[in-house]
């Protein structure tokens, strides 16, 4: 009974010591204890780091961000500051279990740090832990109900979790907090706009590109631009297309095909032609991107380079209805009646409306095969 007994504590002796070496503790960073002329001077010295450390960040030099941050840690390893900002920017370079780890040290330097709880809920959001962000969210703004940053972040969440009503709720409350948060009015208006409240969707954009007159955002331009777009007014939509395309950076796959549909419908055949080139050279997978510059070669009696490119939309996606239309106007006008009507008989048979319509003023009921 003793040897088991013995065992037993060996066991449990060696099972916590494990369970100790397994979850490491948090490094903890002592307060520093300096008279108050020899704090303030080193906290203005890193604030200096700080500050030069921000302007790389708006320029998206994380990496060099960072070693700003790096040297106001250095010089007051008890700064909260120095560590939530290098958090924000190991999580801009996508770092994000560090950044968890010095939003954590923020935490531990300063209580109810309201903004290193959010960037922990991003962090933990980028990770796949979305009960962690959503409580870390919560936390934020039980430390700071006027927190607008936070509730744009919980409207992300929502937006994602489908309960859209919940996410227009917390992009309004951000945006009453703060008039000229451009990213709430932004994604408010986007959420508008695929609700169907056009106008509605406008006013935000119109408001967010009113924050900065001389040099808008992007965003804003190129969602108003989808906007006027199903509001039927191509040359506005082109016109804000073209602000968009020359402020926004990265991947414009999606800005050049909408300008490109834009372009058609504005006459401007040429036009859409060369936006959907860029979309094409960009290697898209939207067989619209063929559609319109199949559509757009038709008007330019470029029959056979159209009939190419709508048969390469179709076969990207075969019940695209839209691209069989267009197709049977190009087979149309170029004397192919026979190919054309077969291919609005079969649009008719997916329930485009349009189709019917042509089928009762160019070909006969009895043809269809």
């Amino acid at each position: 009974m003793k040897r088991i007994l013995l065992l037993s504590l060996l066991l449990l002796s060696f099972s916590g010591a494990y369970a100790q070496k397994k979850k490491k503790k948090a490094k903890e960073i002592p307060k520093l204890q300096l008279d108050d002329s020899t704090a303030a001077v080193l906290t203005n010295l890193a604030d200096s780091f700080i500050k030069k450390g921000l302007k790389l960040d708006t320029l998206k030099k994380y990496s060099e961000a960072m070693a700003e941050f790096n040297r106001a840690i250095t010089t007051k390893k008890d700064y909260q500051k120095g560590y939530y900002y290098r958090g924000t920017a190991k999580y801009n370079l996508g770092k994000y279990k560090d950044a968890i780890a010095d939003f954590e040290l923020a935490m531990q330097l300063k209580e109810g740090y309201a903004e290193a709880f959010l960037g922990r809920a991003k962090a933990k959001q980028k990770l796949g832990d979305n009960p962690g962000s959503k409580l870390d969210i919560e936390t934020a703004l039980s430390v700071n109900p006027n927190y607008s940053d936070a509730y744009f972040e919980r409207g992300l969440m929502k937006e994602k979790g489908k309960d859209i009503q919940g996410a227009l709720d917390d992009y309004t409350e951000a945006i009453r907090l703060r008039s000229w948060y451009i990213d709430a009015l932004v994604q408010r208006g986007n959420l508008q706009q695929n609700l169907g409240r056009l106008n509605e969707a406008i006013l935000d954009y119109n408001k967010a590109v009113l924050v900065k007159p001389s040099r808008p955002s992007g965003e804003a331009l190129q969602g108003r631009a989808d906007t006027k777009f199903k509001k039927g007014d191509y040359k506005g939509a082109v016109a804000d297309y073209n602000g968009a395309d020359t402020l926004l950076t990265g991947n414009k796959t999606d800005l050049y095909i909408h300008r490109g549909a834009a372009r058609l419908n504005s006459n401007d055949n040429k036009g859409a032609i060369e936006d959907c080139d860029k979309a094409i050279a960009l290697k898209t997978s939207d067989p619209n991107v063929f559609n319109v510059r199949g559509t757009a070669k038709g008007e330019l009696k470029d029959y056979r380079g159209a009939i190419e490119d709508l048969n390469k939309a179709i076969a990207m996606k075969p019940d695209f209805t839209a691209a069989f239309v267009n197709r049977a106007k190009v087979k149309y006008t170029s004397g192919d009646k026979e190919g054309a009507c077969q291919d609005l008989f079969n649009a008719e048979r997916m329930g485009n409306d349009l189709a019917d319509e042509l089928i009762n003023h160019y070909c006969k009921k009895k043809e269809q095969q």
